[in-house]
């Protein structure tokens, strides 16, 4: 990636940024900044290409990248559990009080400018030798907060369990629950909808939307692993 910074304006600003708090991000800074900060990474690299850079100023870059990289990812993910978390506890019951689809809405948060900041830098990584870094980041973050909203699906209310005796006892006697069990039937395949044609779907564009184009199947990587 060509850069137009100079190559002291790129030296001065991947120093600054190392050197600052972890707790500061570029990402939360206006867009001219994120900018100048991807192109001093750019100059920097191709500067080590041409043999006219060392590797320290690359290898700083790589450093506060992937921390860029794992909080804002984190904090894409946190925040639809923060807001499930909300409305659970304001209204109680999940399944009494949220439609099944409305939690999609919840799912698919992740707002695109994090998603294209996510990729630029995920290019920068690549082009600096870590990409394998960044992978393992990536399925680090998302793979707890996939199964948390699967879990947050409420299956263990739609599951017989211990009430199978019960429909045991009742089919013995002649009492059928079809009412009953009519409903978590229809749950359950509402339940398959959601996580088989949805949520599979919409973690695989995320992944795409990130990796995809690296040449080495990053993108599978992160959804299939």
């Amino acid at each position: 990636m060509e850069s137009s910074i100079s190559h002291q304006s790129a030296v001065d600003t991947i120093t600054q940024w190392y050197s600052r708090s972890p707790n500061k991000l570029i990402f939360d800074h206006a867009h001219s900044e994120i900018t100048r900060y991807l192109e001093a990474v750019d100059k920097i690299q191709q500067s080590q290409a041409n043999g006219t850079e060392s590797g320290d100023l690359n290898s700083m870059a790589m450093v506060r990248l992937k921390h860029e990289f794992q909080i804002v990812l984190t904090r894409q993910s946190n925040n639809p559990i923060e807001t499930y978390s909300s409305v659970s506890t304001s209204e109680g019951n999940w399944l009494d009080s949220t439609e099944y689809e409305d939690y999609l809405v919840l799912y698919n948060s992740t707002s695109d400018l994090a998603i294209l900041y996510l990729r630029n830098v995920a290019e920068r990584l690549n082009s600096g030798g870590h990409l394998g870094d960044c992978i393992r980041v990536y399925k680090s973050v998302r793979k707890p907060f996939f199964h948390t909203m699967i879990k947050r699906l409420c299956l263990d209310e739609l599951y017989i369990g211990g009430d199978a005796k019960r429909f045991l006892r009742a089919l013995k006697k002649k009492r059928f629950l079809w009412d009953e069990l009519k409903v978590k039937i229809e749950l359950w395949i509402r339940v398959a909808k959601v996580c088989f044609c949805t949520f599979f779907d919409l973690e695989k564009q995320i992944s795409e939307k990130i990796f995809t184009g690296f040449g080495n199947g990053a993108d599978e990587e992160c959804f299939w692993k």
